[in-house]
């Protein structure tokens, strides 16, 4: 039986921890993070014929047999989560909920690899990537746990972390980001409204003010296809004309015009490909630990072993 997702959605597990805040530009700043006081990595043990896996379920780095789909070993412990941007990325952040102690590690197939550690009363979480620029927010704590403010903050070439905008304030949330073209749009959560506005700022462009894009979303998700911003209404993905049923696994990858969507069915989960041309389902395997893409090729790690597919065959 599938135990529940476990943080399944980021803004779930802000929302229990932490207080909200309201939006302002803010001048670019630079800056560089003191250790913490807690473990900061939990990487699992690496067995011979094993490699490390991002379970986008669990939220867990696991230790996993692609010829058997043995899993070895997991991160779990405490109450520590590994974070995924919505776009693919071998960045993630890592972090204990209760204790922090957070980093954004870059993840490779045998070892784990600290990029930038968060201060010692701050939590560091993803917000949105393309490739090149990688965005996350930064909550900040004083020592009896109340929160301080949070900020917007993009990963520098040198390893540091620049400032775009800081949050002040008792009534919103920053839920989720995605990158469309040079824009970063980010949705806020109300909770006194139980709503979502969207505001974009230039991504080149730190300190800029921010200006509100939609207003009144039930879901903080988005996403982008192509120079399209996608929202989501907890059950469906849609901007423009398209609309895709997805309820927050989801990955989309333009240049091969494929939507790949991890949903649960019956005791397992289910991987699904859908052509974005007509939201079709062209692939789907079950029993999924997790998956990654290169070029067009799609590799599914599953409680079997690791199945490919090809992409450019099912996009056609």
């Amino acid at each position: 039986m599938i135990a529940p997702r476990r943080a399944v959605l980021l803004s779930l597990v802000l929302c229990s921890l932490f207080t909200a805040a309201c939006s302002s530009g803010g001048a670019p700043e630079s800056e560089s993070a003191a250790p913490a006081s807690v473990e900061r990595v939990v990487v699992p043990a690496l067995p011979a014929g094993h490699r490390y896996v991002f379970n986008p379920w669990d939220q867990q780095l696991v230790a996993y047999d692609p010829a058997t789909g043995d899993v070895a070993d997991t991160s779990g412990g405490r109450e520590l989560y590994y974070y995924g941007f919505p776009t693919a990325s071998t960045l993630y952040t890592v972090g204990d909920t209760v204790e922090r102690g957070f980093e954004v590690v870059e993840v490779g197939e045998h070892e784990v690899t600290t990029v930038v550690a968060a201060a010692a009363n701050e939590a560091i979480f993803p917000l949105a990537t393309d490739g090149v620029q990688a965005f996350f927010v930064i909550y900040a704590y004083d020592e009896a746990g109340a929160e301080q403010g949070r900020r917007i903050v993009r990963l520098t070439t040198e390893g540091g972390l620049d400032t775009f905008a800081s949050f002040s304030g008792p009534s919103e949330l920053v839920d989720k980001g995605v990158l469309v073209g040079d824009i970063l749009y980010y949705s806020v959560y109300d909770a006194t409204t139980d709503q979502h506005t969207v505001y974009s700022i230039p991504a080149k462009d730190p300190g800029a003010a921010p200006a509100v894009v939609l207003e009144g979303l039930e879901s903080g998700e988005l996403y982008a296809d192509e120079e399209v911003l996608l929202t989501s209404d907890g059950a469906t993905v849609s901007g423009g004309e398209a609309e895709y049923a997805c309820a927050s696994l989801c990955w989309f990858y333009d240049e091969l015009d494929i939507l790949i969507r991890i949903s649960t069915q019956e005791e397992e989960l289910l991987l699904s490909v859908i052509r974005m041309e007509d939201g079709n389902v062209a692939d789907a395997i079950s029993g999924v630990v997790g998956f990654e893409v290169h070029e067009s090729t799609l590799r599914v790690h599953t409680a079997s072993g690791d199945v490919t597919f090809d992409l450019a065959s099912d996009a056609a």
